[in-house]
């Protein structure tokens, strides 16, 4: 059940990416006092799965602590 919620919303916000990428991007490189909270909205493609969008936090909570 928490699966399916976490790729429901998981597809809802690739929706919202795809219709807003450009706006949040734009966002974090001029609108400096969001620019925090726009960072967290972005999600990009790691070498883990090339075709998988993920957030910068689950990027780093995968790193190794070296």
């Amino acid at each position: 059940m928490v699966e399916e919620k976490k790729e429901g919303s998981n597809e809802k916000y690739l929706k919202f990416w795809n219709s807003f990428s450009k706006n949040i991007k734009l966002g974090v490189i001029e609108d400096a006092s969001n620019r925090n909270k726009l960072a967290k909205l972005l999600r990009f493609y790691s070498t883990n799965d090339p075709e998988k969008l993920i957030s910068f936090d689950e990027y780093i909570a995968r790193c190794k602590p070296e």
